[in-house]
């Protein structure tokens, strides 16, 4: 049973509630749109969102499904995202006074960063919306986890980066089936360059802040 119930104004400006189940952006005010979720049936007694419950479920971000941008029936486009580990820094933690100091290892997700938690809401929802090709201007990590959730839910990739990225990460992108442009200049260029190619065909915007998914 799914919680997700409609998107929502980051201000908010006092726009209407969105329809999740419509391909949604930026709000009329040019915000970000939140994904909210009914947190009162989530904490009702009949409720499946339990300690109990989630313990016996598999150790990724889904998880926590019912509380994430699903609607019943569906499932997610998951690479084993999440569940990274907390590692005890005691030396730092001395040297800085504290003695429950954690350092929160994203590295061992896949594709190796955090970026690896929202592009997987993301492409889910995206896929669920029927979008057919995905796009996302980027320095690197977000390039790579979109191309590789893009690569396990079918759907085509085009990632836009500096030219002065580093290989391995256009290298990434390419393996999984991502059509890759260099842009000469920052990342503000390459996501300029990657609306205006975009929009007219209808490719769908993963940039960071432009779809509520991610966030």
């Amino acid at each position: 049973m799914t919680y997700f119930s409609h998107l929502q104004c980051s201000v908010p400006c006092g726009a209407a509630p969105y329809d999740p189940r419509q391909e949604q952006h930026l709000c009329t005010c040019g915000a970000p749109l939140l994904a909210r979720y009914d947190l009162e049936a989530a904490r009702a007694p009949l409720s499946k969102v339990r300690r109990e419950s989630l313990a016996a479920r598999e150790p990724n971000m889904w998880r926590y499904r019912e509380l994430l941008p699903l609607f019943d029936g569906e499932s997610p486009i998951t690479l084993g995202e999440g569940w990274t580990p907390l590692i005890h820094a005691r030396r730092l933690g001395r040297d800085l006074g504290m003695t429950r100091l954690f350092v929160k290892d994203e590295s061992l997700n896949p594709t190796n960063s955090f970026k690896a938690r929202g592009l997987s809401a993301a492409v889910t929802r995206a896929s669920y919306l029927g979008a057919r090709i995905l796009s996302v201007p980027s320095a690197g990590n977000a390039a790579n986890a979109m191309a590789a959730f893009a690569a396990a839910a079918g759907i085509g990739a085009k990632v836009f980066m500096p030219k002065d990225v580093k290989i391995p990460f256009v290298r990434e992108c390419e393996l999984y089936g991502a059509e890759v442009t260099l842009v000469d200049g920052l990342i503000t260029d390459a996501g300029r360059i990657a609306a205006e190619k975009g929009k007219p065909l209808g490719w769908y915007d993963m940039s960071t802040l432009k779809e509520p998914y991610r966030i």
